[in-house]
């Protein structure tokens, strides 16, 4: 009696985006992945992340907040395997000074004390700076 082994699915590594990483808005981080055939497998058909697309090109940081990359491998049987990861995207740090007044005067050897305010969306919470 002979016994067929079936083929495992494929399956679907990522390299970059980096699983949990930060981006900055509009950063250039071009995607870089593959898939292997499973045990017994036919070979791969395709490896393609959510967009259609091959390893290499770039990923979305056109907008602030959580993103999903997921990367499918499909064998030439049809079996597919996929992966997937989160990253963010932080907008550009800002900074706001209270003190001196922009176009104050003060006068000679008056002591004024500067106050302001970073904040790196990146590294909450906010800090001050006196």
């Amino acid at each position: 009696m002979a016994v067929d082994a079936l083929a495992l699915p494929p399956t679907a590594q990522i390299a970059t985006p980096v699983a949990g990483a930060t981006y900055a808005l509009g950063q250039v981080v071009g995607s870089s992945f593959s898939c292997s055939d499973g045990t017994g497998g036919p070979g791969i058909a395709s490896c393609l992340d959510q967009n259609s697309r091959s390893s290499g090109p770039p990923i979305d940081t056109s907008t602030t907040g959580p993103h999903t990359f997921t990367v499918t491998a499909t064998s030439k049987d049809g079996q597919t395997g996929t992966a997937s990861i989160t990253y963010a995207v932080a907008g550009a740090p800002s900074v706001s000074i209270g003190s001196p007044i922009s176009g104050a005067r003060y006068a000679r050897r008056l002591v004024v004390r500067a106050s302001y305010s970073c904040r790196d969306p990146r590294h909450p919470p906010n800090h001050n700076y006196l």
